[in-house]
């Protein structure tokens, strides 16, 4: 191989070398002959323009000094011989040919052309023979042939002596690296020091100290591959074990699912059902198959909701505006037309749990739920009557016996009365407690909000506990504020009032309440007592249901332990937050805050503490609509015994003939009557221009929401709950409607 490498160098470089030379020979022979052509072309010019072919002749003669030169011709000036001169067999062209040079076969030909100031008088013609020329391509092949042969020599000998110094250790580490490949055995080691150049030996360590580097290395990979193995193999157990309890787990979670009381469905983006469990699918009156794949929509809404596509749906749609939303109401139908309400929640599938955007609607059947609802309501309203409405009667009887309206008693006949009095006082606020945080808790007591100023809502509190206070020796402070807040005054009236019975309760003689007000985001109340504290773990309890701090209070003070859940019920209502801080022996300090109003807030003034007092109404008939006997008596013996006269109705029918018949100057109405109620009553008064614009008192034992006071209104309307109200101020807001009526229509008659 290297011989071959050597004599193919040689061979390329002799090649080469005889290449060059011939061409720059070759190249040297065509400018010799044009510049020989060119020298006689100048000679021949005098002997062309005169046409003196003998001139010429001894002209050209002048080339057989030049034996390479095998003949020449002087051509006229249109191409036609003039003079020649042959020496040794060539073609000649028969006329010019063009100007240049050329090969043509053993000859070299060169044609010029010959001008005489300037312009074209003839051509010369030349051709050279080129034997002198091969004869050194000759010498120069015998030349290349000899330096190869002594080449080939020499590098025999030279490579024979090569063979053995260098080859023969490297085809031995070649046969080394072969074994390595074929047997994997990076153990094997090349032995060849000593015996081979300095290069060879650093070659043969080299190698060497690479089959140590990768034995290094392919026993680490080994020792790797070992543990892999072993990862690997402990891995698929644990993966094993891990899909197992999958299953497992899945197989619980699809039987939780399957055995919950609760219906439980996804739906995708488009409303469709992808999983659906048996209690709802057994709701619906369908299989779990059935529904499966269907679109909710299509299969359990009936008229608003049917008629809604299901991207605006609040149950089927997957666009939540909120990730999650519970506790809310709608009815479904099932496959056999019959309708129930449910109520369900609603939640955006996290990202990742599913493909796309989903939703998954928990619902349940709350049919009894709701029958249950109705029998408690029932049973409140039947309460709100039929305890309230005698509670008040025997109220008003027992404060007209106490006031001596009716006589003078003796000391131990008015101290008997005091007791009843009491009690019936605490039975009263027991019942009124009790059915308050019932309708706060459920939500169905709304606030009639309006602006009203701080300073009012704290003197009306005040003034309600101001007699407890003076008959307990407790001096009772505020400081007026006059913030508008955005409120229920009678609710927040009834809270304050809580908060400052308690304080008075229990605080010593001599001591005293505060109460303050502090504007900021939102209003802050605060009533501060100077009492005997509340412990620390009791803090965080005191505004549950029933829980007094010390458990003999329900007999010492009186209460029932709900005035401060239903403090904290009414402010939560509010948008607002209830605190107490307290230290023992130094007295406690209740905060609750509420919203204020904004600039364009409605303000509302009615209120029987806003309005002016009503001077005597002469010959005033007040018609007192009431089916209990007993309360209508009582409610008329108290008007009457401040001056004013009433006439009772026990039915619709009878109030609605009264009214025709006497016109009465003011009506107080009791909602719940035998044959028709009091919003018939209102209704007919209603029709009829001259009774449309009468006063109206309406005191019922149940609370009337917003929607029917607004059914219930003829002319200047109050609406009172039955012993909420003392019937001792009936008659302060009866004097205050026949003012106002009195002033309406001096201000027609104007």
């Amino acid at each position: 191989m290297m011989m071959a490498t050597t004599l193919s160098g040689l061979l390329l470089a002799c090649v080469a070398f005889a290449g060059v030379d011939l061409f720059t020979t070759k190249r040297a022979l065509e400018e010799d002959l044009t510049a020989l052509a060119g020298v006689i072309g100048s000679n021949s010019a005098a002997a062309l323009t005169f046409a003196d072919k003998e001139s010429d002749t001894q002209i050209l003669q002048a080339l057989d000094a030049m034996p390479a030169i095998a003949a020449a011709r002087v051509y006229t000036a249109n191409g036609q011989p003039f003079v020649t001169r042959i020496t040794a067999a060539t073609d000649i062209p028969a006329t010019a040919p063009p100007e240049g040079a050329r090969m043509h076969g053993d000859h070299i030909e060169i044609t010029r052309n010959i001008f005489f100031k300037g312009e074209k008088i003839g051509t010369i013609f030349i051709a050279s023979d080129l034997s002198h020329f091969k004869a050194r391509a000759r010498r120069y092949a015998l030349s290349a042939v000899l330096i190869l042969g002594v080449s080939i020599l020499v590098a025999f000998v030279i490579s024979s002596k090569l063979q053995t110094i260098l080859s023969t250790p490297i085809h031995a580490l070649a046969g080394v690296a072969d074994r390595v490949r074929r047997e994997r055995d990076y153990g094997l080691r090349f032995s060849g020091e000593g015996s081979s150049p300095r290069e060879i030996e650093d070659l043969m360590s080299a190698f060497n100290e690479m089959l140590a580097e990768i034995q290094l290395r392919d026993d680490e990979l080994q020792r790797r591959r070992d543990s892999l193995e072993g990862q690997v193999a402990r891995r698929t157990g644990e993966l094993h074990i891990a899909k197992d309890r999958a299953e497992r787990t899945a197989h619980r979670n699809q039987k939780i699912l399957n055995t919950a009381a609760e219906g439980i469905l996804e739906l995708d983006a488009s409303g469709v059902v992808t999983f659906i469990n048996l209690a709802a699918a057994r709701m619906l009156g369908y299989s779990v198959d059935e529904l499966t794949g269907c679109h909710l929509h299509d299969l359990v809404h009936v008229d608003e909701m049917a008629a809604l596509p299901v991207h605006e749906c609040p149950v089927c749609r997957a666009s939540l505006r909120v990730p999650i939303r519970a506790g809310l109401t709608t009815t479904f139908v099932a496959s056999d037309g019959r309708r129930f309400p449910v109520e369900y929640s609603t939640a955006a599938v996290p990202a990742g749990l599913a493909t796309g955007v989903a939703v998954v609607v928990t619902f349940r059947d709350v049919t009894q739920r709701m029958q249950i609802e109705r029998m408690k309501d029932e049973f409140v309203s039947t309460v709100s009557h039929e305890l309230r409405t005698p509670l008040t009667s025997i109220r008003g009887a027992l404060g007209l016996l106490a006031s001596g309206a009716l006589g003078t008693l003796g000391g131990r006949a008015e101290r008997m009365l005091n007791i009843a009095v009491s009690n019936t006082d605490r039975l009263v606020r027991m019942i009124n407690e009790i059915l308050d945080l019932e309708r706060i808790s459920s939500g169905r007591v709304e606030l009639n909000r309006s602006a009203t100023s701080a300073s009012e809502v704290m003197k009306d509190a005040v003034d309600v506990v101001q007699s407890v206070a003076e008959r307990a020796g407790v001096a009772i402070a505020y400081e007026p504020d006059y913030t508008l807040l955005w409120i229920d005054r009678d609710r927040i009236v009834q809270t304050l009032t809580n908060l400052l019975g308690n304080a008075v309760k229990f605080s010593p003689s001599g001591s005293r309440v505060v109460l303050r007000g502090e504007a900021g985001e939102m209003f802050t109340f605060s009533v501060e007592d100077q009492g005997r504290g509340i412990p620390a773990d009791k803090l965080d309890t005191i505004f549950e249901r029933f829980r007094q701090v010390d458990a003999s209070d329900s007999r010492d003070k009186g209460g029932t332990g709900l005035g401060l859940a239903i403090c904290r019920s009414i402010v939560h209502a509010h948008g607002g937050a209830i605190s107490v801080e307290s230290t023992i022996g130094s007295g406690s300090t209740f905060r609750f805050t509420v919203p204020v109003a904004v600039a364009s807030a409605p303000r509302n003034s009615a209120g029987p503490a806003s309005r002016p007092r009503a001077t005597e109404t002469a010959d005033a008939a007040v018609l007192i609509v009431e089916d209990d006997s007993d309360l209508a008596r009582v409610i008329s013996a108290t008007l009457e015994s401040h001056g004013l006269r009433s006439i009772v109705a026990s039915t619709g029918e009878e109030a609605i003939e009264l009214c025709t018949r006497l016109r009465p100057a003011l009506v107080i109405l009791d909602l719940m009557l035998p044959d028709l109620d009091g919003f018939a009553v209102v209704q007919w008064l209603r029709e009829h221009p001259d009774l449309a614009s009468l006063p109206l008192l309406v005191y019922s034992a149940n609370e009337v929401s917003i929607a029917d006071q607004a059914r219930l209104r003829l002319g200047t309307t109050i609406f009172l709950t039955k012993s909420r109200i003392p019937l001792s101020d009936i008659e302060r807001y009866v004097r205050t409607l026949l003012h106002t009526a009195q002033q309406t229509e001096a201000n027609h008659a104007m």
